[in-house]
Protein backbone atom coordinates (compact mmCIF):
# COMPACT_ATOMS: atom_id res chain seq x y z
CA UNK A 1 0.00 0.00 0.00
CA UNK A 2 2.91 2.36 0.58
CA UNK A 3 3.51 2.37 -3.20
CA UNK A 4 0.23 4.28 -3.61
CA UNK A 5 1.69 7.26 -1.71
CA UNK A 6 5.45 6.94 -2.10
CA UNK A 7 7.60 6.66 -5.23
CA UNK A 8 9.16 3.36 -4.16
CA UNK A 9 9.24 -0.13 -5.62
CA UNK A 10 6.99 -0.75 -8.62
CA UNK A 11 4.77 2.22 -7.70
CA UNK A 12 3.67 3.00 -11.28
CA UNK A 13 2.22 -0.50 -11.79
CA UNK A 14 0.71 -0.47 -8.30
CA UNK A 15 -1.07 2.82 -8.94
CA UNK A 16 -2.29 1.73 -12.37
CA UNK A 17 -3.63 -1.51 -10.91
CA UNK A 18 -5.31 0.39 -8.07
CA UNK A 19 -7.09 2.79 -10.44
CA UNK A 20 -8.07 -0.08 -12.74
CA UNK A 21 -9.71 -1.95 -9.86
CA UNK A 22 -11.46 1.22 -8.65
CA UNK A 23 -12.80 1.86 -12.17
CA UNK A 24 -14.09 -1.69 -12.56
CA UNK A 25 -15.83 -1.54 -9.18
CA UNK A 26 -17.39 1.84 -10.04
CA UNK A 27 -18.57 0.55 -13.41
CA UNK A 28 -20.04 -2.67 -11.94
CA UNK A 29 -21.64 -1.11 -8.87
CA UNK A 30 -23.11 1.96 -10.54
CA UNK A 31 -23.30 2.15 -14.33
CA UNK A 32 -23.99 -1.51 -15.12
CA UNK A 33 -26.66 -1.79 -12.42
CA UNK A 34 -28.52 1.25 -13.72
CA UNK A 35 -28.26 -0.02 -17.31
CA UNK A 36 -29.65 -3.43 -16.33
CA UNK A 37 -32.50 -1.88 -14.33
CA UNK A 38 -33.41 0.36 -17.27
CA UNK A 39 -33.43 -2.61 -19.63
CA UNK A 40 -35.68 -4.58 -17.26
CA UNK A 41 -38.10 -1.63 -17.15
CA UNK A 42 -38.01 -0.77 -20.87
CA UNK A 43 -36.18 2.52 -20.31
CA UNK A 44 -33.10 4.10 -21.89
CA UNK A 45 -30.18 4.97 -19.64
CA UNK A 46 -28.67 8.36 -20.50
CA UNK A 47 -26.78 11.12 -18.81
CA UNK A 48 -23.35 12.68 -18.69
CA UNK A 49 -20.28 12.41 -16.53
CA UNK A 50 -18.92 14.95 -14.08
CA UNK A 51 -16.29 17.24 -15.60
CA UNK A 52 -15.86 15.29 -18.83
CA UNK A 53 -14.77 18.48 -20.59
CA UNK A 54 -11.10 17.95 -19.82
CA UNK A 55 -9.57 14.54 -20.35
CA UNK A 56 -7.07 15.31 -17.57
CA UNK A 57 -9.83 15.36 -14.91
CA UNK A 58 -11.40 12.02 -15.85
CA UNK A 59 -9.07 9.69 -13.95
CA UNK A 60 -9.94 11.53 -10.73
CA UNK A 61 -13.65 12.17 -11.32
CA UNK A 62 -14.82 9.13 -13.32
CA UNK A 63 -11.93 6.76 -13.86
CA UNK A 64 -12.50 6.62 -17.61
CA UNK A 65 -14.64 8.36 -20.21
CA UNK A 66 -15.16 5.30 -22.38
CA UNK A 67 -15.56 2.62 -19.70
CA UNK A 68 -18.37 4.47 -17.97
CA UNK A 69 -20.29 5.79 -20.98
CA UNK A 70 -20.29 2.44 -22.74
CA UNK A 71 -22.91 1.35 -20.22
CA UNK A 72 -25.41 3.99 -21.35
CA UNK A 73 -28.00 3.39 -24.03
CA UNK A 74 -27.68 7.05 -25.02
CA UNK A 75 -24.29 8.27 -23.78
CA UNK A 76 -23.99 11.99 -23.23
CA UNK A 77 -21.99 15.02 -22.25
CA UNK A 78 -22.79 18.51 -21.10
CA UNK A 79 -21.42 21.58 -22.84
CA UNK A 80 -21.66 24.83 -20.94
CA UNK A 81 -20.02 27.28 -23.34
CA UNK A 82 -21.00 29.45 -26.24
CA UNK A 83 -17.67 28.71 -27.95
CA UNK A 84 -17.05 25.96 -30.46
CA UNK A 85 -14.04 23.79 -31.03
CA UNK A 86 -13.32 25.84 -34.14
CA UNK A 87 -12.65 29.08 -32.27
CA UNK A 88 -9.11 30.03 -31.22
CA UNK A 89 -8.68 29.88 -27.45
CA UNK A 90 -5.93 30.25 -24.91
CA UNK A 91 -4.40 27.20 -23.26
CA UNK A 92 -6.07 28.22 -19.98
CA UNK A 93 -9.56 28.28 -21.48
CA UNK A 94 -11.39 25.36 -19.88
CA UNK A 95 -14.31 25.21 -22.34
CA UNK A 96 -12.71 26.07 -25.66
CA UNK A 97 -10.43 23.05 -25.64
CA UNK A 98 -13.31 20.66 -25.10
CA UNK A 99 -12.69 17.23 -26.63
CA UNK A 100 -15.75 15.61 -25.07
CA UNK A 101 -18.08 16.05 -28.06
CA UNK A 102 -15.87 14.12 -30.47
CA UNK A 103 -14.88 11.62 -27.74
CA UNK A 104 -18.59 10.96 -27.18
CA UNK A 105 -19.18 10.38 -30.88
CA UNK A 106 -16.21 8.00 -30.99
CA UNK A 107 -17.57 6.11 -27.99
CA UNK A 108 -20.99 5.78 -29.65
CA UNK A 109 -19.41 4.41 -32.83
CA UNK A 110 -17.28 1.96 -30.85
CA UNK A 111 -20.20 0.55 -28.85
CA UNK A 112 -22.70 0.63 -31.72
CA UNK A 113 -25.28 3.14 -30.43
CA UNK A 114 -26.96 5.64 -32.71
CA UNK A 115 -27.90 8.47 -30.33
CA UNK A 116 -25.57 10.83 -28.48
CA UNK A 117 -26.94 13.35 -25.98
CA UNK A 118 -25.61 16.81 -25.22
CA UNK A 119 -27.02 18.93 -22.41
CA UNK A 120 -26.10 22.27 -23.92
CA UNK A 121 -26.04 26.02 -23.14
CA UNK A 122 -26.09 25.69 -19.33
CA UNK A 123 -23.32 28.25 -18.94
CA UNK A 124 -24.59 30.76 -21.48
CA UNK A 125 -26.27 33.92 -20.27
CA UNK A 126 -28.65 36.53 -21.61
CA UNK A 127 -25.84 38.07 -23.64
CA UNK A 128 -25.51 35.02 -25.89
CA UNK A 129 -26.98 35.66 -29.32
CA UNK A 130 -29.11 33.22 -31.31
CA UNK A 131 -26.34 33.23 -33.91
CA UNK A 132 -23.84 32.06 -31.29
CA UNK A 133 -26.20 29.33 -30.03
CA UNK A 134 -26.78 28.09 -33.59
CA UNK A 135 -23.03 28.06 -34.17
CA UNK A 136 -22.56 25.82 -31.12
CA UNK A 137 -25.38 23.49 -32.24
CA UNK A 138 -23.80 23.20 -35.69
CA UNK A 139 -20.40 22.44 -34.15
CA UNK A 140 -21.91 19.79 -31.85
CA UNK A 141 -23.69 18.18 -34.82
CA UNK A 142 -20.44 18.18 -36.81
CA UNK A 143 -18.83 16.34 -33.88
CA UNK A 144 -21.54 13.66 -34.01
CA UNK A 145 -24.03 14.89 -31.40
CA UNK A 146 -27.56 14.07 -32.56
CA UNK A 147 -29.76 14.52 -29.47
CA UNK A 148 -29.78 18.05 -28.01
CA UNK A 149 -31.10 18.90 -24.54
CA UNK A 150 -31.16 22.71 -24.24
CA UNK A 151 -30.45 23.71 -20.64
CA UNK A 152 -30.94 27.23 -19.28
CA UNK A 153 -31.09 28.77 -22.73
CA UNK A 154 -31.80 32.40 -21.87
CA UNK A 155 -33.29 33.64 -25.13
CA UNK A 156 -36.51 35.49 -25.80
CA UNK A 157 -37.89 36.90 -29.04
CA UNK A 158 -39.40 39.70 -26.93
CA UNK A 159 -36.00 40.78 -25.61
CA UNK A 160 -34.64 40.86 -22.07
CA UNK A 161 -37.45 40.22 -19.58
Amino acid sequence: MHELALDVGDYVKTRCDYHDVALKLYEEAFFKQIKEWCEENDLKFTGHLFMEELLSTLPVTQGSFFSTLRNMHIPGIDYLSDKTGYEPVSLNDTWGSNLAAKSLSSTAHAIGVKRTLCEIFGGCGWGTSLEKLLNVINWAAACGINFINPHACHVSLKGLR
